[in-house]
C-alpha cells in the first residue's frame, strides 16, 4: 500500500529509503565550516584509499553539468538510502577517480552547488565513507573507521573543524584504523 501511495504522489518508495548509510552506532567524525564545491571535491581523495563512488541526490542539473552526469554516471554498485522522501528526485552514482573529480571540480567552478546535489555522499563497496545531508548547510559526517590523520587533513584542506561523535557502544569506533 505504501509503495502505491508513494508512486501516486511521486515520492520515494519505502524500499528506496533503505540501503547503505553511515554506521552511526560506531561513532563518526563531525566536520563543520564553510567551503565551496570545487575545494570540497578536490580534497576528497585524501579520505579514500580504495575504489569509491560519489552519490549525488536532489540537485537541479542542466546544460554542461547534466551532460557530464549523464555521460559519467554508472549503474550503482550499492543502493544508498535516500535522504529525500518527497519530491522524488534524481540520483547519480559517479566513480571517484582523479579524472572525474577534476572534471567535476572544473564544472563546479561555474555553477551553484544546489545544481549538483542537496545530499552528497561517498561510499566504497559495502561501506559509507561520508554523508552530507543538506550539503553546505549542515555538518558533514565521516565514518569513524577513517584514520584521524586523514580526516584532519581533509578538514584542514576544506577549512572545516572536526570533532568526534563517540560510539554508542562506548568504544572509540575504531577511529585510528585506516580504511
Amino acid at each position: 500500500m505504501l509503495k502505491t501511495i508513494a508512486k501516486l504522489f511521486g515520492a520515494a518508495s519505502p524500499d528506496e529509503m533503505e540501503g547503505l548509510r553511515l554506521d552511526v552506532e560506531r561513532g563518526y567524525w563531525v566536520l563543520e565550516g564553510n567551503t565551496d564545491l570545487p575545494t570540497f571535491l578536490r580534497a576528497l581523495p585524501t579520505l579514500i584509499s580504495r575504489p569509491a563512488f560519489l552519490y549525488f541526490e536532489g540537485g537541479s542539473p542542466d546544460g554542461e553539468l547534466q551532460d557530464w552526469l549523464d555521460r559519467t554516471q554508472i549503474d550503482p554498485t550499492e543502493q544508498v538510502a535516500r535522504g529525500t522522501i518527497w519530491p522524488r528526485c534524481e540520483v547519480f552514482h559517479i566513480p571517484l577517480t582523479p579524472s572525474t573529480i577534476e572534471e567535476l571540480a572544473e564544472i563546479s567552478e561555474r555553477i551553484a552547488y544546489p545544481e549538483l546535489a542537496i545530499h552528497m555522499h561517498v561510499y566504497e563497496p559495502g561501506q559509507m565513507i561520508l554523508e552530507w545531508h543538506d550539503a553546505f548547510d549542515n555538518p558533514m559526517h565521516i565514518n569513524a573507521r577513517i584514520a584521524e590523520a586523514s580526516v584532519a587533513d581533509f578538514a584542514r584542506s576544506i577549512g572545516f573543524s572536526v570533532t568526534k561523535q563517540p560510539s554508542e557502544q562506548g568504544g572509540d569506533g575504531d577511529a585510528e584504523e585506516a580504511v
